[in-house]
């Protein structure tokens, strides 16, 4: 019987979308300097010259890279746990896979919120830094990713299906 079917689906599909915004919203204003220009968040993962985010000042920073790829991995997990609910049993693996993507999203969302000390060298200190609403609402979306894929890797584990 399928009691949880239903469920586990609309649950990854929130899940889902708050991976595409934990994807996106980096795209947003990362950092806020002292004298308010807005930096782009993916500036400090993927390198900007005009931003002064090179190897000359010691970006890109590996963190934040580090946050990007396992964000990748947690959505793709996301994805095939999604796919594989629809079908007939495999539910112990759907849960395992949403459990492994729940892991890899909250470490995503911390260290989109240590962002700030990850980037502490950036330009020499000469710049004070305050951390964007870009970074802040990727790792809230991040955490709540995270918090809800557990949910529903348990759901999807303890299900009584195969």
């Amino acid at each position: 019987m399928k009691k949880n079917n239903g469920l586990v689906i609309l649950l990854g599909l929130v899940i889902i979308i708050l991976s595409a915004c934990a994807l996106l919203f980096p795209l947003g204003t990362g950092f806020v300097t002292g004298e308010g220009e807005n930096i782009v968040a993916y500036d400090f993962v993927f390198g900007n010259s005009a931003a002064g985010v090179n190897s000359d000042n010691g970006g890109p920073y590996g963190g934040l890279i580090t946050a990007f790829v396992l964000a990748c991995i947690g959505a793709f997990f996301q994805l095939l746990g999604m796919v594989f609910s629809f079908g007939q049993g495999g539910k112990k693996f759907v849960g395992v896979l949403d459990v492994l993507s729940g892991l890899l999203f909250a470490a995503t969302a911390i260290l989109f919120f240590l962002a700030k000390p990850i980037v502490n060298g950036y330009l020499d200190n000469t710049v004070t830094l305050t951390l964007g609403w870009g970074f802040i609402i990727a790792g809230a979306c991040a955490a709540a990713s995270s918090l809800l894929s557990f949910v529903t890797g348990v759901i999807s584990y303890r299900s009584k299906e195969a």
